[in-house]
């Protein structure tokens, strides 16, 4: 009964850790992306090219990532972004979730806020009997090498003065 308690009372303190929620980020008519902390606060997104800049990179989005949400017709763009974590154990992320609506759990690409490299996208799998979305990952298994590569390779420095916003 002790050994039940002790683990009862370990959860308890427990739990506040695994609480975890995005902080929405704004995306303005201009493209600027308002919420983030001062750290990465110089942040836009071009709807027209795909292109994500902060501070000093950017990265057009590539076309193997793009064929996640291909099939989508009048879709939504928004942002969430997480940095108040230990990056040790995951990376300050931001993720742009892409929904339309008839899709409304939409597909996620989640990027680096340090690199801006594409490290994980969810397309929705499964709707669960009681209408909850099972997500599955798009990791290493479908995200091919190549594809890496083509992320890695989309990232470039930014030069601001050259970037038609």
């Amino acid at each position: 009964m002790k050994n039940w308690i002790l683990i009862a009372i370990m959860l308890t303190f427990q739990l506040p850790l695994f609480a975890h929620e995005d902080t929405p980020i704004k995306l303005s008519k201009e493209g600027k992306l308002i919420g983030l902390p001062e750290k990465y606060a110089n942040a836009e997104f071009n709807r027209a090219t795909f292109t994500l800049a902060i501070n000093d990179k950017q990265i057009i989005i590539p076309e193997c990532i793009k064929e996640f949400f291909k099939d989508y017709k009048d879709y939504d763009i928004s942002f969430s972004a997480s940095w108040y974590h230990n990056s040790e154990l995951l990376p300050h992320y931001i993720h742009m979730d892409i929904t339309t609506a008839e899709n409304p759990y939409g597909c996620q690409v989640f990027f680096n806020l340090e690199t801006l490299e594409i490290y994980q996208v969810n397309k929705p799998g499964v709707i669960s009997k009681k209408g909850y979305p099972r997500f599955y990952t798009a990791n290493e298994q479908i995200i091919s090498e190549e594809c890496r590569k083509s992320v890695l390779n989309s990232i470039t420095p930014l030069q601001r003065d050259r970037i038609a916003w």
